[in-house]
């Protein structure tokens, strides 16, 4: 694949800023007695990386796309993934991260709470978000699993399906020169 390159610099920098939305934290707490978060930085941490693991899904999907466009539709690649679609993409897979997975820290945000305004984690946890909270959060649970769920069974079937499409095509391959191409490009 061409792009691969530009995929792979994406989904390096999707890493550094897993990083940097969650070590900064930690290294406080280290140095800190009291080992805890704000309950507005635990909200802002949890959408950021929420936002960041949606865009990484999203971005594998589309890279296994693009090597089932290389090695299945080679003749097609140059005009199904240009220099300007695989542009194009990069802020639609954010965009479309931010908007699936925001509804988990917006909905928790707004939950009652009946304790501190603080967690005793130095990253997030769904789970310790709605323990402090005063009512039952068994449909914040319920939803955020389904919608975690449902996200990243979508993405991972899109996965699934165009590498069993790339396998199948490796088979039918007959040249050892080709089929040693068609596994480097994997």
């Amino acid at each position: 694949p061409m792009y691969l390159l530009f995929f792979r610099n994406n989904l390096s920098f999707l890493d550094l800023c897993y990083t940097t939305s969650t070590v900064p934290q930690m290294l406080v707490n280290f140095r800190s007695a009291h080992k805890s978060i704000t309950w507005a930085g635990c909200i802002s941490q949890l959408y950021i990386f929420l936002s960041l693991a949606g865009t990484e899904c999203l971005l594998l999907a589309l890279m296994a796309y693009d090597r089932y466009v290389a090695i299945c539709q080679p003749l097609c690649y140059t005009a199904i993934m240009s220099r300007r679609s695989a542009c194009r993409w990069q802020p639609l897979y954010g965009c479309a991260a931010l908007a699936t997975l925001s509804c988990r820290p917006i909905l928790t945000m707004w939950l009652p709470r009946c304790s501190r305004n603080w967690v005793d984690h130095f990253f997030y946890e769904m789970l310790a978000l709605l323990k402090p909270a005063c009512v039952n959060t068994f449909a914040n649970e319920a939803q955020a699993f389904a919608v975690s769920g449902l996200f990243l069974m979508v993405l991972l079937g899109l996965i699934l399906v165009s590498y069993s499409y790339i396998f199948t095509a490796m088979l039918r391959i007959r040249s050892a020169q080709g089929e040693l191409k068609a596994f480097s490009t994997c």
